[in-house]
């Protein structure tokens, strides 16, 4: 929807998401933290909005800990990582969660340096604590973007720089088609798509058919899966994560449904991913 998203970072994150800035007009003008339209000689431009991820979505970091991280912040940047768990007073686990998510890849570079310096990183609370051990800066290779991926939904739920299926888009086929392209595909056409699952609904009118969304990196597809291969396919369409569905492709009146005729599940292809979904609500 052209609404850009920057990652948690603990050195401009607030607890929840915020929006970080807008890009103005014609011209592609920033301006950072403003909310209202901005008039230039006497004209409203068309704004875009710029979304910065907040540090709740950080799986394992409790809301105190992430108004501590805030609070310190407001008094002064943070130097490095030391100096973060010292000023926010934050415990191992708060600081390898932080770690992990990768909201301390500002302050040590990539994800892997921010696990070594949270792991040496300690709250002393005392007069000591400004001192600094002098020590050689050892070389640490940053993760592949692949384990990057994993890492991202395990500590996040998302990832911003990655889709799953742009992932094992290659290994799946080129067959599969993307959600962008089903507008353009006629009525009635057999297909074959891919995609995580975000929603599986079976609405009490429906008679026992259910409703799956999967997302790909261009968007929602959607599928009807009949009674009788909800029975078939039962242990997929309840627990699958990632799924791969073969059937007919309805277009009509702007909308696209695929009606499942096949699904197989691709778990395995990343057997690290951690996904969620919204299951019958």
């Amino acid at each position: 929807h052209g609404v850009r998203v920057l990652p948690v970072d603990v050195r401009v994150s607030e607890w929840g998401s915020s929006l970080a800035g807008v890009v103005k007009g014609k011209r592609g003008k920033v301006k950072g933290n403003v909310g209202r339209p901005y008039v230039a000689d006497g004209e409203s431009l068309q704004s875009t909005p710029i979304i910065r991820l907040g540090l709740r979505l950080v799986k394992g970091l409790r809301v105190e800990a992430g108004e501590r991280v805030v609070a310190a912040r407001e008094e002064g940047a943070f130097c490095d990582v030391q100096d973060l768990v010292e000023r926010a007073g934050l415990d191992k686990g708060q600081v390898r969660a932080l770690a992990e998510a990768g909201a301390l890849k500002g302050l040590a570079g990539h994800r892997n340096r921010a696990r070594w310096e949270a792991l040496a990183a300690r709250y002393q609370g005392d007069l000591l604590a400004p001192a600094t051990i002098a020590e050689p800066r050892i070389t640490i290779a940053p993760p592949k973007s692949s384990k990057d991926l994993l890492d991202d939904y395990a500590s996040l739920g998302l990832s911003l720089d990655h889709h799953p299926l742009k992932t094992l888009r290659p290994l799946l086929g080129r067959h599969l088609r993307r959600a962008s392209e089903l507008k353009n595909i006629a009525d009635g056409t057999s297909i074959e798509a891919a995609g995580l699952v975000t929603h599986r609904q079976r609405p009490g009118t429906a008679s026992g058919v259910v409703f799956l969304s999967l997302e790909d990196e261009t968007g929602i597809i959607n599928v009807i899966v009949w009674p009788k291969l909800v029975k078939r396919f039962r242990r997929e369409v309840l627990q699958g994560g990632i799924l791969r569905v073969a059937g007919t492709l309805q277009n009509a009146k702007g909308s696209q449904h695929l009606v499942a005729r096949t699904i197989h599940s691709e778990d395995h292809r990343l057997a690290e991913l951690v996904t969620e979904s919204r299951d019958f609500c």
